[in-house]
């Protein structure tokens, strides 16, 4: 009677003879030789994984980037009509002094993109524009004052982009300027550019 031992390997059991009859290289693992047909089981589960894979996949593709909440829709030029900046209040505002909170959001076609945090906020009318130092060829301006202090924003077009600014004004400040500076830019497509 031959002893044998079985111990588990990464491709099945390994057989060993304890008292080897022939030389170790017939020593041979318990599956089918290499060249035997596959089975049906295994067929079939290569074929139900490539399903899968493909299945994955096409879902993969179908979730690919969304850069629209950021940017343009295409390579077509936005109108400047259709550039507005947007005042929202936040809820609830600082009701211990009652200090306003706004934020302010750019819309560029159906793109809209916050440009900044200010107390107060109202659309500002063209009219009104020198009032503010924003120039009159402006797309958009809003803002507000309160409480002795001035928060601007303004949309001007500069060459082929389109220029967000923001300044201030404090009403203990010696100089009048509102000291306007480039807080984002936009291409003429509504894309945001650094």
């Amino acid at each position: 009677m031959k002893k044998q031992l079985l111990y588990p390997a990464p491709l099945g059991f390994v057989q060993i003879d304890l008292c080897p009859s022939s030389p170790p290289s017939a020593v041979r693992r318990g599956r089918k030789p290499l060249g035997a047909r596959p089975q049906a089981p295994f067929a079939q589960n290569l074929l139900e994984r490539s399903i899968a894979f493909a299945l994955f996949s096409f879902l993969l593709a179908a979730c690919g980037s969304d850069n629209s909440g950021n940017t343009g829709d295409s390579g077509t030029a936005v109108a400047p009509e259709s550039i507005q900046l947007i005042c929202q209040p936040v809820e609830p505002a600082d009701t211990l002094q009652e200090i306003p909170h706004n934020e302010v959001f750019i819309q560029i076609g159906d793109s809209k993109i916050k440009v900044a945090d200010i107390q107060s906020c109202e659309t500002i009318a063209p009219e009104s524009f020198a009032e503010y130092q924003i120039p009159a060829n402006a797309i958009a301006a809003a803002g507000g004052w309160w409480a002795g202090f001035g928060d601007y924003i303004y949309v001007v077009q500069q060459g082929d982009n389109y220029l967000v600014k923001q300044g201030a004004m404090d009403e203990e400040q010696d100089n009048k300027d509102f000291g306007y500076h480039t807080v984002l830019t936009f291409t003429k497509e509504g894309k945001e550019t650094l």
